[in-house]
Parts: C-alpha cells; sequence; structure tokens
C-alpha cells in the first residue's frame, strides 16, 4: 500500500461508498471524518477515523495528504477552502456550491496555495430518462 493518505469528509451514501472503493482499490490510505457519528459507526473498512470537524486544520494536515469532499453542496466550497488552505490536494464531489461567491472564493483559493482541487459530478445512467 501507497504512503499516501486521503481523507474522505462525509459519509454519507455517497461517502461511504468512496471510502470502501478507495481502500478496496490499496492504493491509498484511507482516514474519514463526518458531523454524523452513525454515518462513520456504518463503515466496516479497516480506516482511521476521526469524528472531529472537517473545517478544523491541524486535523486535516495530520491525517492525509489530499482530500475527497463528499459534503452537501452549500457546504463544499467552503470546506475546499478549508482543506486547500490546510496543503492538501482537493476533490469535491457534487456541485461546487449554489453560490458563485463562494465559488469564487475556492478559485482563490486553488491559486494562492497552489494545490491541486477539482469538481467531479457522477451522473449514474437512467434507463428511464430520455
Amino acid at each position: 500500500m501507497s504512503s499516501h493518505e486521503t481523507l474522505i469528509i462525509g459519509c454519507g451514501r455517497l461517502g461511504e461508498r468512496h471510502v470502501r472503493c478507495f481502500h478496496r482499490r490499496g492504493r491509498t490510505k484511507v482516514s474519514a471524518c463526518a458531523s454524523i457519528a452513525t454515518s462513520l459507526a456504518r463503515l466496516r473498512v479497516p480506516c482511521s477515523l476521526a469524528n472531529e470537524s472537517a473545517g478544523e486544520r491541524p486535523l486535516l494536515r495530520r491525517l492525509s495528504d489530499s482530500a475527497a469532499l463528499y459534503t452537501p453542496a452549500p457546504l463544499a466550497a467552503g470546506m475546499g477552502k478549508t482543506t486547500l488552505e490546510s496543503g492538501l490536494h482537493v476533490v469535491v464531489e457534487k456541485p461546487l456550491s449554489h453560490l458563485l461567491e463562494r465559488i469564487r472564493e475556492f478559485l482563490a483559493a486553488c491559486d494562492h496555495v497552489q494545490r491541486q482541487a477539482t469538481v467531479a459530478y457522477v451522473s449514474s445512467p437512467n434507463p428511464g430518462a430520455a
């Protein structure tokens, strides 16, 4: 296994799925944090778990090299900015924000700290959709 460590922030349905996928691939150590303790309790894979606020920079730096955010859209840009400012590379899975100003702040943080950031949106095929 790699010495690289990825922090999963948010362990709802999508975050939980990605914790399992990251672990199964074995390319990175996996840590997870969530504001809802029951979300962390559902995880049944060996990974270090932190039930602390993802907005606390010492936690972020101590646990990982990069982070993947699976949080509600109103929180994603702000948490992404904090994560970037903590020195981590970031993947945000969902719409980055519902406010253009939050997106601008996130992009400014990318430029300022010179970290890599991307927004990924996975759309599952819906056979019933036209």
